[in-house]
């Protein structure tokens, strides 16, 4: 895996890793970071389970709108 433009890769599965996504987010809000870019893999399916999990939790934590 290759990144660039100040990237930082994070590779997630079908398993439970929304939690550790929303630290993630929470952890660079807290450094002054107001924005991420996420990529998914095969983006209709996986965009469809972001949204079902993990926009719930960001929205909860107060990182989504």
């Amino acid at each position: 895996m290759t990144t660039g433009g100040g990237a930082s890769p994070r590779a997630a599965g079908r398993h439970p890793v929304q939690q550790p996504a929303v630290e993630q987010r929470a952890a660079l809000k807290a450094a002054g970071i107001d924005g991420v870019q996420s990529n998914f893999y095969d983006f209709a399916p996986d965009f469809d389970h972001f949204a079902q999990t993990t926009l719930p939790l960001l929205k909860q934590a107060g990182l989504r709108l």
